[in-house]
């Protein structure tokens, strides 16, 4: 599975073997933490990284014993979220007036259309990346 969320952290199989990955975000670098703080009540100003961090520990850990996994770090604009398979993907759309659980979510079956824009997406965070580490722990 591919899993990557425009953001601060993502991994990946290589495409040989596609069954996990795993996904953290940043939140929407073009919004104000004022705008932010009306559509979560319970932001601060450290508590993207917080999760970011948390996020990267918890698949450090899950992924330790895993071949053929990767973490990646990026920093694109927190538009989406895509989750893939070989047989159908996820595609979330985000939106900066709404929390995530409440943004619209398509599932596209392989092949078709959408399915190749949601690896497309995805492809393009990967290719925009590098080599993650996690973070030290405040």
């Amino acid at each position: 599975m591919l899993s990557a969320t425009s953001g601060i952290a993502s991994s990946r199989y290589p495409p040989a073997d596609r069954r996990l990955a795993g996904h953290a975000r940043q939140g929407d670098t073009s919004a104000s933490p004022r705008s932010i703080r009306s559509t979560y009540p319970g932001f601060t100003p450290d508590l993207l990284k917080n999760q970011v961090r948390t996020n990267m520990g918890y698949l450090t850990h899950a992924t330790c014993t895993r071949r053929n996994f990767e973490h990646r770090s990026f920093n694109l604009p927190n538009t989406c979220r895509v989750i893939a398979t070989d047989k159908a993907a996820y595609l979330t759309f985000y939106s900066s007036s709404a929390h995530g659980r409440n943004s619209p979510c398509l599932y596209a079956r392989a092949p078709g259309l959408l399915y190749t824009i949601a690896l497309q997406q995805f492809d393009t965070a990967w290719m925009n990346s590098s080599p993650a580490h996690p973070a030290p722990q405040p």
